[in-house]
């Protein structure tokens, strides 16, 4: 039982913080929590590429990690955007930037 409870706060500890770190690439743990999420026609290809660039090691052999690399790869590509649409809907409405 702590076994399998271990298990799950890794990949919640991991997925947290996978989005609030933002890596280039989480750990493949974190990767397969993400394939739940992952659109194999998307996402399994740009895995394997980045599987091909980076190694096994960073991204195994594994379909749910492979998927899970390419959907992240869409998550982080989608970054950019998502800050500069926030800031600028902070803008609009007169909200103070501040430094937490």
């Amino acid at each position: 039982m702590a076994d399998e409870a271990q298990y799950y706060i890794d990949r919640y500890y991991g997925l947290l913080h996978a989005l609030r770190d933002l890596p280039e690439l989480p750990p493949p743990l974190v990767l397969k929590v993400l394939s739940t999420a992952a659109d194999f026609s998307k996402d399994w290809e740009e895995g394997k590429r980045i599987q091909r660039e980076r190694g096994l090691e960073a991204v195994p052999p594994v379909t749910e990690c492979e998927m899970g690399a390419g959907f992240w790869h869409r998550v982080i590509q989608s970054v950019p955007r998502v800050n500069v649409s926030i800031t600028n809907h902070r803008r609009q409405r007169g909200v103070e930037e501040f430094d937490s």
